[in-house]
């Protein structure tokens, strides 16, 4: 049986700390779920995956403490909630990004792992405790007791290391078809690129990495011991950054059209090198496409919308008496660019021209916000971008140009 000299309860300062991550993983779920407001389904979500982050932090800690052998069977758990952080993940990204509740069956779909994972650890729930506290520190008897099942328990380990992977790798597509979303309806991208998201899902990876790194050099202690430690800390990190960040994520999309991200042929977003047969079955023919860019243009001309840093396809289509989908195929087909692009030219333009008039006594910040940019970092990259020199040394050669 398994040396019970090893299972003497103890408390290092590891674990102490792996316990705070646990109870502030708890603490963020409650909070995560009052939150008022648009989003409710995402804040489920995002509540639930810190729920799964905090199950484990508390059960690695019963671990590390030794008390686990009070109850054993808790560990089992954790083998199963590994099988909801790639599905509650990949949910969570596609909640957020399209501010859509999926149905019922297709959310049950992704959790049948997570059911699975319980018929396959059926005969260890059944087992004595004390064959399984000998199959958690690896007793060889205990092993050879449980047969096949020792070697299923290892796979059920195993196995969401796989899932997870497929999991991030789907969500970062859905974020990618979201950023590129997004630029078809706001002129100003900030606070809603969701870059946080984006880097979580690279920690997550990160995270199954560790695991799985960990779980191939168990044997060496010393290594083991330097990667769990590393694990559980960042989990604790992650738990830190996913619940603040979570919380302070506004939906972004409202209408039915913004959220499915579909143009007028209900087709999702497509390369400018597909927009004929993206607008095949649209009520606008080429005529009229042009003539209501014209329009457009004449009234980017005359009314500068674009001075409004809070401009969406949905503000500038009400100005000008058309449909989202109309507006938002006009400035694809003929201005060959999608509508971030296009109205941050002429924000770019207006910079320009202030940047030539003035004599250095306007700051660049002021001629950003004047021009319709609200940070600074966004007319940098948006000016950069169009004219190739960075504010700043445009001016200068302007000023230069000027000199007799």
């Amino acid at each position: 049986m398994a040396d019970t000299s090893l299972m003497d309860p103890q408390i290092t300062l590891q674990a102490v700390i792996v316990l705070l991550g646990a109870a502030h993983g708890l603490f963020l779920c409650l909070a995560i779920i009052n939150v008022d407001g648009p989003g409710k389904f995402a804040r489920l979500l995002l509540a639930l995956l810190t729920l799964t982050f905090t199950v484990d932090l508390a059960i690695e800690f019963l671990l590390q403490t030794r008390y686990l052998v009070l109850f054993p069977k808790v560990f089992l758990l954790t083998l199963s909630t590994s099988f909801l952080s790639g599905p509650l993940t990949y949910l969570y990204v596609k909640s957020l990004t399209t501010g859509a509740s999926p149905k019922r069956t297709a959310v049950a779909a992704h959790f049948l792992p997570f059911l699975l994972s319980f018929a396959c650890l059926l005969p260890f729930y059944l087992t004595t405790d004390q064959v399984l506290l000998g199959l958690l520190y690896n007793n060889e008897d205990a092993i050879e007791q449980l047969g096949l099942w020792a070697i299923l328990g290892v796979l059920v380990e195993l196995t969401p290391i796989v899932q997870i992977g497929f999991y991030v790798a789907f969500s970062l597509l859905a974020l990618r078809q979201y950023r590129h979303s997004i630029r078809q309806h706001f002129s100003t991208l900030e606070g809603i690129r969701l870059s946080w998201l984006r880097n979580l899902l690279f920690g997550l990876a990160l995270l199954y990495l560790l695991y799985a790194i960990a779980s191939m050099v168990s044997s060496d202690a010393a290594y083991s011991n330097t990667l769990d430690s590393t694990l559980y800390y960042s989990i604790v990190i992650l738990i830190y950054v996913m619940g603040y960040k979570g919380m302070r994520q506004a939906s972004v999309f409202t209408g039915a059209q913004a959220t499915t991200g579909t143009n007028a042929s209900g087709q999702q977003g497509q390369s400018q090198s597909a927009l004929p047969a993206k607008y095949e079955r649209s009520s606008l023919d080429e005529s009229a496409s042009l003539a209501l860019f014209e329009e457009l243009i004449e009234h980017m001309r005359s009314a500068k919308p674009y001075l409004d840093s809070q401009l969406t396809l949905g503000v500038l289509a009400d100005q000008l008496q058309l449909s989202n989908n109309n507006l938002s195929q006009v400035i694809n087909q003929q201005g060959g660019s999608n509508f971030f692009d296009f109205v941050n030219r002429y924000r770019v333009e207006a910079a320009k021209q202030s940047l030539s008039r003035s004599d250095g006594k306007v700051n660049v910040l002021q001629v950003a916000m004047d021009a319709g940019f609200n940070s600074k970092s966004a007319f940098y990259t948006a000016f950069k971008s169009e004219t190739g020199l960075t504010p700043t040394q445009f001016r200068k050669a302007q000023a230069r140009q000027l000199r007799p």
